[in-house]
C-alpha cells in the first residue's frame, strides 16, 4: 500500500488531500484564531499526520513558503510548513516542496493561474468537487506526487513532466534515520 499526502498549509485553512492505492479523499483542518500559534501547529500536524501509515511508504508533497514575503505572516507560515515537514520525516515520509506556481503550472499549463482555475482544472481534468481552493491546491500538490511516483494516468501535457521535476525533496527516503 503506497500513499501520498498533498498540503497546502494555512492557519486559518489547512488543505489536505490523501491518495491511497487510487483511492483519493481530500478535507480541510481549520484552527481558531484565538490559539496561539504552536498550539494552531500542534492541532494542524496532529490531524495531517493522522493519515500516515508508518510501516507503509509515504510521499508528501507539500507547498513550499513564498520566499518573497516578509512580516509575521511570512514567518508564522514558515514556522507551520518546518512543523508539518518535521512531522513527515519524523514518521519515515519522502517529502517534497513544490513552488505555488509550480503547483499552477502542472494543474492548468499557467504559472499564474488563479484559484478558480486550480478549482476549476480539478473538476475538468481530475474529475474532483472539492470544498474549497485549499483543498484544491492540497489535491494538485497530491496529483504531482502520484504523477512524480509512476501511479497516475499521464495527463494530456508536456509542461507537467517540467513542473513534477521542480519538486525539490528534502530527504530522500532511506538517506536519513531517527536514533
Amino acid at each position: 500500500m503506497t500513499t501520498v499526502i498533498g498540503i497546502d498549509p494555512s492557519y486559518s485553512c489547512t488543505g489536505v488531500a490523501v491518495w491511497v492505492d487510487g483511492d483519493v479523499r481530500t478535507f480541510s483542518v481549520r484552527t481558531s484564531p484565538t490559539l496561539p500559534r504552536v498550539q494552531r501547529q500542534h492541532a494542524i500536524a496532529s490531524d495531517v499526520v493522522a493519515c500516515l501509515d508508518p510501516t507503509e511508504p509515504t510521499v508528501c508533497v507539500i507547498e513550499g513558503v513564498y520566499q518573497s514575503g516578509f512580516g509575521r505572516v511570512s514567518l508564522d507560515l514558515a514556522g507551520l510548513h518546518d512543523v508539518l515537514v518535521y512531522e513527515f520525516v519524523r514518521y519515515g515520509a519522502r517529502v517534497g516542496v513544490v513552488a505555488a506556481k509550480s503547483a499552477k503550472l502542472f494543474a492548468t499549463g499557467d504559472g499564474a493561474a488563479d484559484k478558480k482555475a486550480m478549482l476549476l482544472a480539478a473538476k475538468l481534468l481530475l474529475g474532483r468537487q472539492v470544498s474549497n481552493h485549499n483543498e484544491a491546491d492540497a489535491l494538485w500538490f497530491m496529483t504531482m506526487g502520484v504523477y512524480w511516483m509512476g501511479h497516475a494516468q499521464p495527463l494530456n501535457m508536456d509542461v507537467r513532466n517540467d513542473a513534477v521535476s521542480k519538486i525539490k525533496w528534502i530527504i530522500p527516503r532511506g538517506e536519513f534515520t531517527w536514533k
